[in-house]
């Protein structure tokens, strides 16, 4: 009864969303939030933003308009500088742990020969187009409001736990799904997901022609090959067939997330009693390897990126310990080369030239965390900025 109350949410849910996004005409409505306090904050934003275009337009076309005093323009320099300096100086650079003043991250060594090929003219319209998007933070996004309703942060919640549910919700991206899954217990704070009921709820929701995905990610579909096992025993990969029932498929997907989530409660444990930049880069290496080692392909790199986003929502203070960001995913591979032509399509030289363009776009957007900067190139190569 429970999932069919949901199943019946999801449908009203998706006939509001299609109907949205008709009378918007635009297909990249779909990624926005649809929540009517984000529809609210997009709509005053916009309008301010209109305003102060027609504002500067009409004071530019005033003959002999008068010229503001000295001390207007300092004042006026002092207020939008303060939260930059104030935001920049209490964070470190990702890309060494150090304050902006005293990073030499690109002055010397690979570094330098990354930031010296940066193409400023190709950057240069870059933070307007951000500024102009419908979509600039995670507020504005489809999912992770969502998710912030659903999962958010409470202190008794265990890393070895938030990591890898971020995932699994992640993958779903869809708020009715996921109360469905909670409803009959499938999901429960600080255990292991039930995937018999999981996988029970999808076929429920697919036997009456409802999508159980937000329509975000689909990384059941990035699962080529599997196996599990422990590091130093690992089975005989097991190639996912084209004919594979997509269900069983994508069960197999969170199962190996979770397998792998299962063996590192340790370091995650050591990383949430212990939070440092070293901790965070051992953690989410190890994270990745073993990923790499039970799966084949770009699930790896794209099943971590996405749990990360989730993880640093659930809990901010990780922000000041990201030194490490995993790189191998399209749109950093894609976006970031035509920025920086001296940068290969290496994890290294990726995050390296990820870290210069968050400084970069920084300039423009002192509230930026990295996950925010990266998060616009994703959305350059959706077209969405």
């Amino acid at each position: 009864m429970k999932t069919a109350v949901a199943i019946a949410r999801a449908i009203s849910d998706r006939e509001q969303r299609n109907a949205t996004l008709k009378a918007l005409r635009n297909r990249l409505a779909k990624f926005e939030s649809r929540a009517g306090t984000d529809h609210e904050r997009r709509r005053v934003r916009e309008a301010v933003r209109k305003h102060r275009t027609v504002t500067r337009a009409a004071s530019a076309a005033k003959p002999g308009a008068a010229k503001p005093s000295a001390a207007k323009l300092c004042r006026k320099k002092a207020r939008t500088a303060k939260p930059d300096a104030k935001t920049s100086r209490h964070l470190p650079c990702n890309c060494c742990g150090r304050r902006k003043a005293k990073c030499t991250c690109f002055t010397k060594s690979r570094g330098l020969e990354i930031a010296s090929s940066f193409k400023r003219k190709v950057f240069r319209p870059i933070p307007a187009q951000v500024q102009k998007s419908r979509i600039q933070t995670w507020r504005d996004t489809g999912d992770m409001p969502a998710y912030m309703r659903q999962i958010g942060w409470t202190p008794t919640m265990r890393y070895s736990w938030l990591f890898p549910i971020a995932f699994v919700w992640r993958h779903f991206s869809n708020e009715q799904f996921w109360a469905a899954l909670q409803n009959i217990g499938a999901v429960l704070q600080n255990q292991p997901p039930d995937f018999a009921r999981m996988e029970k709820v999808m076929r429920a929701f697919e036997a009456k022609g409802v999508s159980y995905h937000g329509g975000i990610f689909f990384s059941g579909s990035s699962l080529t090959k599997y196996c599990y096992g422990n590091a130093g025993k690992l089975a005989k990969l097991i190639t996912c067939t084209a004919n594979q029932d997509f269900i069983t498929r994508e069960i197999l997907a969170l199962k190996v997330m979770w397998h792998v989530a299962s063996n590192m409660k340790r370091d995650y444990d050591s990383l949430q009693r212990n939070p440092t930049r070293q901790c965070w880069k051992v953690c989410t290496e190890k994270f990745l390897a073993a990923l790499q080692a039970h799966t084949r392909g770009i699930f790896a790199h794209y099943s971590l990126k996405i749990c990360l986003d989730g993880v640093l929502l659930s809990q901010p203070c990780l922000e000041a310990l990201v030194s490490w960001w995993p790189m191998m995913c399209p749109a950093y591979e894609n976006e970031l080369p035509k920025l920086y032509p001296k940068c290969r399509k290496k994890q290294g030289d990726l995050f390296l030239a990820a870290c210069h363009f968050h400084q970069c776009l920084k300039a423009s957007f002192p509230k930026f965390y990295l996950k925010d900067s990266l998060a616009q190139t994703c959305w350059m190569e959706r077209g969405v900025t």
